[in-house]
């Protein structure tokens, strides 16, 4: 009788995992279709889409693209390649190498219609008795070749810009004349002229330009992280150099251990920067007697530390929110 009782279970128990399962599916297809309804009326009543993980992605790349060089940019780069070649001609004698782009042009960080086109002309050690010559040198020749045109020539910190009107829009080209520091065979050593800056107590400015150019391990994900990470500076207006950024984001990588989607690169970087804003100490990659971390003041700090904050929380709350920290516009 009990063996009996037993065997009527077994189907029983049978068709109620069947039933289970069965349930379970059915929930699965009405969840996931009354997500694309969430979706749905949130694009009706909103215009905005409900991204998940890998359409967040997507808009992530497309955003890069978005900003890649446009015809204003390639007129930007022919003017830029007009100035390589007559500052060649005019001062072939005293140049070392090719006269060439650097900054985030150089590196592929550039945000088309933010990032300025950045030219560095490189002097032999005996070019000039020392960096203020060198740099007026330049200074003066653009001045007197641009004297009769539209074009503004102004004396920055340690570069010379050029202003243009591109189609109604001011694009500036700086020229950045830099001086070896000696005749050491491969060392790539170079001083700049600093027209102003008092906290330096009249210490010289010195760069490598081949190791701004190092990204460490992992080029193409920090590449993309500081490309975004420098949109998000100019939608937030926020006080943090191109440098600072770039320097922050390899620090970043360097210290932790990173997932493989662009979205949670983005979210550790920006931690990072949250975590350590106040109080860590960042020198230039090819010039360890520059703080950068130390050309912000504490107040300056304690905004991006602020707004960064508020970035995250928001970022982690509203999947939208992406769209409106690294908008397509």
């Amino acid at each position: 009788m009990q063996q009996s009782k037993k065997q009527e279970e077994i189907p029983k128990r049978s068709i109620d995992l069947k039933a289970l399962l069965i349930f379970l599916f059915l929930v699965a297809i009405v969840g996931a279709a009354i997500y694309k309804l969430i979706k749905f009326l949130a694009y009706i009543f909103t215009g905005k889409k409900v991204l998940n993980e890998d359409d967040l992605n997507k808009y992530l790349e497309s955003v890069l693209d978005y900003y890649e060089p446009d015809d204003v940019y390639d007129k930007v780069l022919e003017k830029g390649k007009r100035i390589k070649e007559f500052l060649g001609k005019k001062f072939w004698y005293a140049i070392l190498g090719n006269i060439r782009y650097q900054g985030s042009f150089d590196h592929g960080t550039s945000l088309n219609g933010y990032s300025d086109l950045d030219i560095l002309i490189q002097f032999k050690t005996d070019s000039y008795k020392n960096e203020k010559d060198m740099y007026y040198a330049v200074y003066n020749y653009l001045k007197h070749k641009y004297s009769n045109s539209n074009v503004i020539v102004r004396k920055q910190r340690v570069s010379i810009g050029l202003i243009y009107n591109i189609n109604d829009k001011k694009e500036t080209i700086d020229i950045v004349p830099a001086r070896r520091t000696d005749y050491v065979k491969g060392k790539n050593e170079y001083y700049l002229h600093e027209n102003y800056n008092p906290s330096r107590n009249g210490e010289k400015l010195k760069i490598y330009p081949h190791i701004q150019r190092d990204f460490g391990d992992y080029p193409y994900e920090i590449i993309k992280v500081i490309t975004l990470i420098k949109l998000l500076v100019k939608t937030q207006e926020l006080p943090l150099k191109s440098i600072l950024v770039n320097e922050f984001t390899k620090k970043a990588f360097q210290k932790s251990k990173m997932p493989k989607k662009l979205n949670l690169h983005l979210i550790k970087v920006l931690k990072f920067m949250v975590d350590n804003i106040l109080k860590i100490k960042i020198n230039a990659s090819d010039n360890d007697n520059f703080c950068l971390t130390d050309q912000l003041s504490n107040s300056e700090k304690k905004q991006i530390k602020n707004t960064l904050e508020d970035v995250l929380h928001n970022l982690k709350e509203d999947r939208n929110a992406w769209t409106e920290y690294f908008p397509k516009k």
